[in-house]
């Protein structure tokens, strides 16, 4: 049980540590997405049922079938 416990504690010293820049980095990736996704989605009027459409709505709004930034509409 013991040989168990230390082998455990090995491989787990063994796994890289994210660290605060991976994080941050992580965070900016995310947010370019967001642009992304905003910038092809926004005001398209895709059909939520397409799979374009279907991209868009689900960051979006489903507006009369069509994606759109608000409920207001596109």
């Amino acid at each position: 049980m013991q040989k168990a416990t230390v082998l455990l504690l090995a491989l787990l010293l063994l796994l890289p540590l994210s660290t605060a820049q991976d994080a941050e980095g992580s965070q900016e990736d995310a947010a370019q997405r967001e642009v992304d996704i905003a910038t092809r989605c926004g005001g398209t009027g895709d059909s939520c049922n397409e799979p374009a459409g279907e991209l868009c709505c689900r960051r979006l709004k489903c507006v009369n079938s069509r994606c759109c930034p608000t409920t207001d509409g596109c």
